[in-house]
């Protein structure tokens, strides 16, 4: 997409590449325009998108787990509710 400058149609090796979604190919294409062709650009979005993930699920959990009372979370580790007694 930099190097021919057409941003709409995604390219593998100068052939339209159809079979996946373009967001990938777009946000490489950012970076390198930012940043330049490094191999760390190539793997920018893929770090920023697993960052904004694990940051997602861990606000998620606390806004779920806060709200409820302390009387009915489990008493246990999830791991440990299902062993039998004799086990533990």
């Amino acid at each position: 997409m930099v190097a021919n400058g057409d941003w709409v149609t995604p390219r593998l090796d100068a052939i339209k590449y159809f079979e996946k979604p373009p967001l990938q190919y777009w946000a490489t294409a950012v970076a390198f325009e930012g940043f330049g062709a490094h191999e760390w650009t190539t793997r920018l979005w893929g770090a920023l998108t697993g960052a904004a993930g694990i940051a997602l699920t861990f606000w998620l959990g606390r806004r779920v787990w806060v709200s409820v009372p302390a009387s009915s979370r489990p008493r246990c580790k999830p791991a440990r509710c299902y062993m039998p007694a004799s086990d533990i």
